[in-house]
Formats: structure tokens, C-alpha cells, sequence
């Protein structure tokens, strides 16, 4: 066990330093160590874009061209077993 070298030191000695940067935090006054969380009730009297209203298309497109493929390969499979590609 005596035979442990660290490729960088430096980083080891920060990580023994490191349960003193959590004593400061748990010292420091509570307007520090809070979690401030701004409210979003001036975001409700925003007007809805067009963008916003038409934010689901693009899942509904998707969906579309997943159906659309599905049944266009569909004519290429013998749902017997094999493939109609025979």
C-alpha cells in the first residue's frame, strides 16, 4: 500500500481541503445558503405565439411519417413467415 502515487497531487490535497469549503457553507448565514427561486407569474400575462400553439406539430408529423412508412413496407412482408422480397 506504500506504493501509491497520485498522477497529480494537487488535485488530492484539494479534495482534502474540501471538507472545509462544506464547514464554511454550513457557518455561513442563512441569505447566503438559500435557494433563491424566482417566481414565473409575469410569464402568465404573456401573449401565446403561434409558435407556442403549434409546438405539438412537429410530434404529430412524426407520428404521420411513422404510420405512412409503416404501411408503405407493409406490401413487402408475407405475414405467413418470409418477406415478399422473394
Amino acid at each position: 500500500m506504500s506504493d501509491i502515487a497520485f498522477a497529480n497531487p494537487e488535485y488530492f490535497f484539494l479534495l482534502l481541503c474540501s471538507d472545509d469549503g462544506v464547514l464554511v457553507l454550513e457557518k455561513a448565514p442563512a441569505a447566503i445558503r438559500e435557494l433563491q427561486v424566482p417566481t414565473v407569474q409575469v410569464f402568465h400575462r404573456v401573449p401565446k405565439t403561434w409558435k407556442h400553439r403549434l409546438r405539438h406539430l412537429q410530434f404529430v408529423f412524426r407520428v404521420l411519417a411513422l404510420v405512412f412508412l409503416t404501411v408503405a413496407l407493409a406490401p413487402l412482408f408475407n405475414f405467413q413467415g418470409g418477406t415478399g422480397l422473394d
